[in-house]
């Protein structure tokens, strides 16, 4: 009855406004409220076409369909209902679009809640005794065992990406790679120079492989993520460049990388093609030069054992 007036121009789309004030007060819900007013729009547009329905909705400048129905996600929702969503596209994107801004909001605050919790913790392991002690020498024929500490940190890294549910996240392990990177670098002890010592960063590598593989591998089944372990590649080169690259450092610390496998040849061969211009850490061709005889060797090594299980 609401709707033929208004199709035929005898009444303007305005009255929905106040069309049904009078239920406010009445047994009527605010929800059957709503569900009649998407039934009025519907008929509109049924009886007046859908052309002239949005035209009609557009031009009626005192009617305002979020406050009616409550806010702008539930004025869509109305809309959608009624099978009329498209009298308000903009109005839909907009809501769409505050969604996302709105998850992607929360996932960052999620992120960075994770990564001030792990950084605090791996700051405690890697400052405490002993944090880049060689291991205990192995049996003959086996490799050398992780220390219980070492394997409790890397449950603890993996049970709190698992419950930030931000495990498979990239953007988390890629940052979460470059934080634990750094640390390690920055703990190890220096030599009687002050300069970053190659063999106690091996030390430290082999020693918490497991804390580090968890955030490039946070499936055990699955292969190691290559993306995000090159980017503990990327702040290698970083903290090599801070340091005047000091001779035979950056190699070194890549070959225990390796040897730890912590990365792989995916992983390296992802660093080495990764145009400087789209990647902000400095100094990439002269980390080039620097890592040059440990790619040569790598790519020779690969060649001779084949595809590796991580490719």
């Amino acid at each position: 009855y609401i709707a033929a007036p208004i199709a035929d121009d005898v009444l303007p789309l305005g009255f929905l406004a106040t069309a049904f004030n009078h239920l406010a007060d009445s047994h009527v819900s605010t929800l059957k409220q709503s569900a009649m007013l998407g039934a009025t729009l519907a008929k509109l547009c049924e009886r007046a076409g859908a052309e002239r329905g949005r035209a009609l909705y557009a031009e009626a400048k005192d009617f305002d369909l979020a406050a009616l129905a409550g806010g702008s996600e539930a004025a869509v929702e109305l809309l959608e209902g009624a099978g009329v969503a498209a009298l308000d596209p903009a109005l839909t994107q907009q809501v769409t679009a505050d969604k996302e801004a709105a998850s992607l909001a929360a996932e960052a605050a999620t992120r960075e809640a994770l990564c001030a919790r792990v950084d605090t913790y791996v700051d405690e392991r890697l400052a405490s005794e002993g944090a880049f002690a060689a291991l205990d020498k192995p049996k003959e024929g086996e490799k050398p065992e992780a220390p219980a500490t070492a394997v409790a940190a890397g449950l603890w890294v993996g049970n709190e990406l698992v419950g930030s549910g931000l495990a498979n996240d990239l953007q988390t392990r890629k940052q979460l790679m470059r934080a634990m990177m750094r640390k390690m670098l920055t703990y190890a002890p220096r030599t009687a120079e002050g300069q970053p010592c190659p063999k106690t960063i091996e030390r430290g590598l082999k020693r918490w492989t497991s804390m580090i593989q968890v955030v490039s591998r946070p499936d055990s089944e699955q292969p190691l993520d290559a993306q995000a372990a090159a980017h503990a590649l990327f702040e290698v080169q970083g903290f090599c460049s801070e340091h005047g690259f000091p001779e035979g450092l950056l190699k070194k610390i890549y070959y225990a990388l390796y040897d730890a496998d912590v990365i792989n040849e995916s992983a390296f061969a992802i660093w080495k093609d990764t145009d400087p211009d789209a990647e902000p850490t400095p100094n990439k061709l002269k980390a080039l030069v620097q890592a040059n005889e440990f790619l040569t060797w790598l790519d020779s090594a690969t060649q001779e054992s084949g595809p590796s299980d991580d490719d």
